[in-house]
This record gives structure tokens, C-alpha cells and sequence, in this order.
């Protein structure tokens, strides 16, 4: 069954190629039903159309100059640096303020008042007085301070503790060896954007603006995270010659360390446009380039080799911590050996190599080789940059002209695997999704033993179905949803989530994430993996840790008043 078109892609496709070619993407697209499964999405990895990638694509190929102006950091790490950001006519300025380091590690939680690092992003020139001012708001009152909206983000990060203290302890140590597979300088807390704090919505920025796209403010500050990591070692580093400074090769490897808990879970239920956005696109550029019958160059099969070599070392960092990344390593490293056999021997299409591939590595590892094939597809990556925002911005919305037997008929063939699902099992409705007074934070219970289902809030998605079908089968056939819904208004978002899923492919998650068995780790790996993080690792089966933008170069020119460098 071919993938549904979603709506609006037609006309955009109609500008790259015939409605013909359009359908035999859709057709070797996967199926909605087996791509949207909790066990297909936990496989899915990184891609060219992840947030993050997409981000340093525009940042290399726009030549955004990003420079380091100000740098003062004390022996206890505490102080300030300042980066400025030109892209085209628009000027931005990077805060960072830096905090004394602390006793031990921070846990980078919404409920925390203390971090290593702040960071502010801001729109205009430099202003030493904003400076001072923003400084007090985000230090002294962080979660309840306020900006003004030529702010674009305040954002949040910790020193990796085990790192620093290394480093401060006096004796030499080699950067290099230390992180030579990967890791992270600085651990993100956090970017609050997008109107949080009082900062300015991406959707309100003008047309032009660089940063005017789904995420892209949020990505943009993990990436300043990481060049102010670098700043912070290496100006550590000159003060300290017992450390050997890391070189431009580590620094490709190093990334900013990210940690996400079971709160991902509940966005992505509760935002069906953004998944349908994620998940449909990565899937449109891997059916695009499966499509295509000319052969892979060799510049194209060195590129799938070099993402499988950044996909060995990323399961080889979490094996470090997580033992069940083990096999991967192994799968991996045999995929790599038929990517390498594909370039010494005859020239082949993706598909061919994909077919190999699939006939003798795990689902998991043949998944890396689905994203590594998004960067040999350079049109269909452009085409589904495109998409996104157009997915994302889809208004739900019922339809109250349509009739009940049609919204019957449509339910059952649509939304059967919700329908199949008893809920009326303990193991069913098991645990609960609330947000907790202390933390601030969505939290999941279970619901014999623990406090909270009288503040439970909603991903039950399975359950509001079934109950919407019960509904719709007690109506007369001649009704109108517009009808039924007047009498039962309880029923509307899920109608207008029903009514989404004729516009948009890929809206809901098949499964219950209330079930006895749903680990949560399976949907916050396809949550990191959209933002275009790796080196994923579960710490738990509710908490899963990963590096951004490991693996991509920093280039440099010098100029400023210290030792000061601008990263590319």
C-alpha cells in the first residue's frame, strides 16, 4: 500500500518532477501502519532532514560568521564570553554566563535553579548595559525571569563533571585519548524559545530571517553550547600545560552531551503535526533515493561509508555505558563490509545496495544505512525541507458537515490497530502520564500505587479512539459529526485529530504507551534521532542520553583580541 500524499506535496512536487514520479515515491515509501509502530520508530536514526543536520547545512553553506568578542573566565570557571553572529544583514550576540564550578554534577532538570552555564541569544548590536540586565534576570530569577522580545532564546548547560574535574586535579592528562570516540565538553539543559520567557515566536520573525524554521532556534543554541565548550577548554588548556589542548580531528568527534526523559513521550502524542512532519519526511527522502536508477558514484558511496563509520564509533561511545548497544557495534561493522564490497566492485543503484544490505543485517543496523542513504540525496533532502514546515503548520480541525457512517468506515480501516487494543486490562491502563507540582515536569506513574491520576493528563490516544468509535456507533447513520459532537463535545479533539490524519500520513503513534510493557526509552530514541542527535545510550528505560553534532568539522579563522577564533 503506498504511502498517503499528504496534503499540500503535489503542488510542491510539481515544481521538481510529473505526479507520476511523485507516486512511485509514495509507493516504496513504507506503510503507515508498520512505519508508525513503537518498535519502527525506536530504530529510527538521525537523518539529513534531522533538525540539527539541517541546521549546520544552512550554517555552512550561508556562511554564517560566528566569532568569539569577549572572554573573561576565572580560575573557578566562573565569568563570561560573548559571541558574535553575522548571517547576511542579520546580527545576533551569544551571553554566555558562566557560574563557579559546583561540588558535583548538576542533573540539567526543569525543577533546577542552579546550572553550570546561561546562555542568552539575542537579535541587535552589542549592549554591555542589556548584557548586565539580561544577566541578573536569567541568574537570580531563571524559571520565573522575564526577557524582552528581541531576545530569541535563554538556554541552559553543565560542564561534564567527571571532564573538569579531570582537568583540575592537577595531573597531565591527553584531551584527545580522553575523548577519541566521541563525548561531550558541555551537557545541554535546555533552550527555552519560541515565546518562553517572554522571547519572540519562530513564526513571528520575517520571511528571510535565518533561524525561521520548525527547531532551528532550539538547535542553534545546542550548537553554540559546543563552540562555547571549546572556548572554555582551550582557554583552560593554555593556562594549564599539563593538559594536551584537543586537536581539529577530536574536536570533529566531540559534540554537546543531551539527556531526555519520558516528557518526550507525551510531545509526541500530543503534537501529531510534528510527528507527521518528522517521520514522513526522513521516510520521503529514503524512498526518493531508492527510486533513482542511476548507480552510486564513488563520492556517494564514500558518504554512506563515512555516516556508517560515525554510526559504529556512536554505538560503540553507548556500549561504554549501555551493554545492549553491543550487537549493533557487530551489525554495523558488518553493514560497512558490504558498503566497501558495493565500491570495489560494479556500479549498482541504492537499491541494489539496500537489498544486500537487507538480507543480512538486523533491522537496526539496516536503519543506519536508510539515513546514511538521506545524504547521498541531496533534491530529495531540499524537497523534504520544504515539507516540514508545511506539515507542521497543518491546522486541526473537524469537519462537522461529514457524516457519521462515513466517519464510521474511515475509523475502523484507519485506526483498527486502536480499535483491536482491550483497554479494560490492568496491564492496558497500567501507568499514567501526570505533570508534578514539585518538578514542573510530565511524569508517569503507575496507577495502583502512586499518587497523581486525579492530575493525569492526556496520551491515551488508543483509549480516546475507542471511546470516539463507541460513540459513533450508538449515532444514526444520517447524523453529522457537527451533530453528534454538540452532544457530546468530550469527543472534539479526538474528531479533529481523526480529521488531521486525512490531511497529513503519520499522525499517531500505534501503540499504548499506558501498557504495562511500553518502555519509554523506544520513543525518546526517536525523539533524539529528529533532532539529529547520536551516540545514543539508555541509562534506563526512561532516560536516554546522546551527542549533537558529533561528527562535523569546525573550521576556524583567527582574529579578536586573546586567542580568539571564528568558528564556521
Amino acid at each position: 500500500m503506498a504511502m498517503k500524499c499528504p496534503v499540500g506535496l503535489a503542488a510542491l512536487w510539481g515544481r521538481h518532477g510529473s505526479q507520476e514520479s511523485l507516486a512511485r515515491v509514495l509507493e516504496t515509501m513504507r506503510d503507515e501502519h508498520e512505519l508508525m509502530t513503537i518498535s519502527s520508530l525506536r530504530r529510527i536514526r538521525a537523518s539529513s532532514v534531522s533538525f540539527g543536520e539541517s541546521l549546520y547545512r544552512r550554517i555552512a553553506q550561508d556562511n554564517w560568521r560566528i566569532r568569539e568578542i569577549h572572554h573573561r573566565i576565572e580560575s573557578d570557571l566562573s565569568g563570561e564570553m560573548v559571541f558574535e553572529i553575522r548571517i547576511d544583514e542579520y546580527l545576533l550576540h551569544f551571553v554566555v554566563y558562566a557560574n563557579p564550578d559546583g561540588p558535583g554534577p548538576r542533573d540539567g532538570r526543569l525543577r533546577d535553579n542552579g546550572f553550570d552555564l546561561q546562555g542568552v541569544l539575542y537579535e541587535g548590536p552589542l549592549d554591555w548595559g542589556r548584557i548586565h540586565r539580561e544577566g541578573t534576570e536569567i541568574r537570580e530569577k531563571v524559571w520565573g525571569g522575564r526577557t524582552t522580545n528581541d531576545t530569541l532564546a535563554w538556554t541552559f548547560a553543565n560542564r561534564s563533571s567527571r571532564l573538569f574535574k579531570d582537568m583540575r586535579s592537577g595531573k597531565k592528562i591527553d584531551l584527545n585519548e580522553r575523548l577519541k570516540v566521541g563525548g561531550y565538553i558541555l551537557r545541554n539543559a535546555g533552550a527555552y524559545a519560541n515565546g518562553r520567557h517572554g522571547s519572540r515566536a519562530w513564526m513571528m520573525l520575517p520571511e528571510d530571517h535565518p533561524l525561521k524554521y520548525p527547531y532551528r532556534m532550539d538547535m542553534f543554541c545546542l550548537y553554540l553550547w559546543r563552540l562555547a565548550g571549546f572556548a572554555l577548554v582551550d582557554d583552560f588548556c593554555a593556562k594549564h600545560p599539563e593538559i594536551t589542548p584537543l586537536t581539529e580531528a577530536t574536536k570533529r568527534n566531540v559534540g554537546v552531551g543531551n539527556s531526555s526523559g519520558i516528557g518526550t513521550v507525551a510531545t509526541l502524542v500530543r503534537w501529531p503535526s510534528v510527528l507527521a512532519a518528522t517521520a514522513f519526511a526522513r521516510e520521503f527522502v529514503i524512498a526518493h533515493a531508492l527510486v533513482k536508477t542511476d548507480p552510486l558514484g564513488l563520492e556517494e558511496l564514500e558518504l554512506i561509508l563515512e555516516r556508517l563509520k560515525m554510526a559504529v564509533q556512536g554505538a560503540e561511545f553507548a556500549a561504554q555505558s549501555d551493554e545492549a548497544a553491543l550487537p549493533l557495534v557487530v551489525e554495523l561493522r558488518k553493514l560497512r563490509e558490504i558498503c566497501e564490497l558495493a565500491r570495489s566492485g560494479e556500479e549498482q543503484p541504492a537499491s541494489a545496495l539496500f537489498a544486500a544490505a537487507e538480507s543480512a543485517v538486523s533491522p537496526e543496523a539496516l536503519e543506519e544505512l536508510r539515513s546514511a542513504l538521506t545524504f547521498v540525496d541531496r533534491e530529495g533532502t531540499e524537497i523534504a525541507e520544504q515539507i516540514i514546515p508545511l506539515l507542521i503548520g497543518f491546522d486541526r480541525a473537524t469537519a462537522p458537515e461529514r457524516l457519521v457512517s462515513e466517519e464510521r468506515v474511515y475509523l475502523a480501516n484507519e485506526f483498527g490497530w486502536a480499535l483491536d487494543i482491550d483497554m479494560s486490562t490492568e496491564a492496558s491502563m497500567h501507568y499514567f502520564w501526570y505533570k508534578s507540582e514539585q518538578n514542573g515536569e510530565n511524569r508517569r506513574g503507575e496507577r495502583r500505587t502512586d499518587e497523581g491520576v486525579d492530575r493525569e493528563t492526556f496520551v491515551n490516544m488508543p483509549g480516546a479512539l475507542r471511546d470516539y468509535a463507541q460513540a459513533l456507533s450508538e449515532a444514526p447513520d444520517n447524523w453529522t459529526l457537527g451533530r453528534l459532537l454538540l452532544a457530546s463535545p468530550e469527543h472534539s479533539m479526538i474528531a479533529a485529530r481523526v480529521n488531521l490524519s486525512r490531511a497529513l500520513p503519520c499522525t499517531t503513534i500505534h501503540g499504548n504507551v499506558l501498557h504495562k510493557n511500553f518502555r519509554p526509552a523506544d520513543l525518546i530514541r526517536y525523539f533524539l534521532s529528529i533532532l539529529g542527535l547520536g551516540h545514543l545510550a539508555e541509562n534506563s528505560n526512561q532516560w536516554v542520553t546522546g551527542v549533537g553534532y558529533s561528527g562535523i568539522p569546525v573550521l576556524l579563522d583567527t582574529e579578536v583580541e586573546r586567542k580568539q577564533e571564528v568558528f564556521v
